[in-house]
């Protein structure tokens, strides 16, 4: 059993100005914003396994989430260096918006062999969304959805050090607050990511054929893949400083993902591991006039590294891990506007050091864990593609842990 409260506040204050000339004189624009924000989140589930006759393991439960969101906004939009000025104009949005999932799930791996494995899975999901209160001009609605999602993974171990997969899966996603009532008005380059209420739930049917292979250095996963959606929920440019959250009518995507590790002295006390992971993707959008590649994701991302670490099974351990991240250029054709945009390819540099304490070995389960690392070292500026916000420059992170 597993229950939890969070609460998201945000805060941004943003001030943009420009100047242009007009005629004699020089006039100036600012636009002075204010977001504020809450999101107010409670969940958990229940789990209950069985080990059942005839090679049976069953897995069953629920899981629930609700998601209540206020929201504010204020922007003051004025115009100086006229002769005679016009007044500053002003906006106000407020939201107030409630969005409940309730899912109950059931998995079944039927060991039917010492070598074939099936797993089996269902899940049920209702989804309940309102809109209490808002500025934005939506009507105040209440939204209800459900649907079934089924899942089918093959496994075979006839061969040492290596598993085979064949899976079958289907996949569910109802829009959030975000993209149905809020959006996003705001951003480092002055693009505005509008709401749409009439967003549909999306549904996937993907396939899947890989393999792993451990002989205790050596650790090579790779997977092909194949996925078909309908109502794909994406952001489309609508014009030139603005996006907003639409379904695609299709979408289908295929690839390529692999990762591998080597584990170069697996007996000493420092252990090191050199390693990488990438992805090949291609996805395509479709409506009634369009069908195009060009869909905003590289066409290959992936990461490289090294991991250092020390004997785990002391009390206190350490580990340090340089690696990189990187993914090729990319391009967006909007099926709205038909405009093209592109993305740069990019790479950071990172590091992360933790380390792992055992207060009272005798009792494991109090575990103390820490984390400090900086990402993008390099202080490179780019856009992770299909995001219109700047991603982070250099920035630092610590995460502390602790189980008992």
């Amino acid at each position: 059993m597993d229950l939890y409260v969070q609460e998201s506040v945000k805060n941004f204050d943003q001030r943009i100005g420009a100047s242009a000339p007009a005629g004699p004189f020089t006039m100036k624009v600012q636009v002075d914003s204010r977001v504020w924000n809450r999101l107010r989140t409670g969940g958990g589930s229940i789990q209950t396994d069985w080990s059942l006759p005839g090679g049976h393991y069953l897995i069953g439960g629920f899981d629930f989430i609700v998601d209540q969101l206020d929201d504010k906004e204020r922007a003051t939009s004025s115009i100086s260096g006229l002769p005679v000025p016009p007044p500053p104009i002003r906006r106000l949005n407020e939201d107030d918006a409630l969005q409940s999932q309730l899912a109950l799930f059931l998995r079944d791996e039927w060991a039917m062999t010492s070598d074939w494995t099936l797993d089996l899975g269902v899940r049920q999901t209702w989804v309940y969304s309102r809109l209490d209160e808002t500025t934005r001009g939506y009507p105040e609605e209440t939204r209800r959805d459900d649907a079934a999602v089924f899942s089918a993974t093959l496994l075979n171990r006839s061969f040492e050090n290596l598993t085979l997969r064949l899976g079958f899966g289907q996949g569910y996603r109802f829009p959030s607050l975000l993209e149905l009532y809020t959006g996003a008005r705001h951003s480092d380059n002055g693009s505005d990511v509008l709401p749409n209420a009439d967003l549909e739930a999306e549904q996937t049917n993907s396939f899947e054929l890989g393999g792993r292979y451990e002989n205790g250095r050596l650790s090579v996963d790779s997977a092909l893949f194949f996925s078909d959606a309908r109502d794909y929920i994406t952001i489309p440019r609508v014009n030139p400083t603005t996006y907003q959250y639409a379904n695609v009518d299709e979408s289908q995507a295929f690839g390529w993902e692999w990762q591998i590790a080597y584990l170069i002295n697996p007996r000493d006390a420092l252990r090191l591991t050199p390693y990488a992971q990438g992805l090949f993707l291609r996805r395509c959008y479709e409506n009634r006039v369009l069908r195009t590649y060009e869909s905003g994701f590289p066409d290959w991302s992936g990461r490289v590294g090294l991991r250092a670490d020390s004997d785990d099974k002391r009390p206190f351990s350490w580990g340090l891990d340089l690696y990189a991240r990187m993914a090729t250029e990319a391009d967006s054709l909007s099926l709205i506007t038909g405009d093209m945009e592109r993305y740069a390819g990019w790479t950071t540099y990172n590091v992360e050091m933790s380390c792992r304490w055992l207060p009272q070995p005798e009792k494991p389960r109090q575990l103390v864990r820490l984390a400090v690392g900086v990402e993008n070292i390099s202080d490179k500026a780019f856009n992770y593609a299909r995001e219109w916000l700047y991603a982070p420059g250099r920035n630092y992170f610590i995460r502390l842990a602790m189980s008992f």
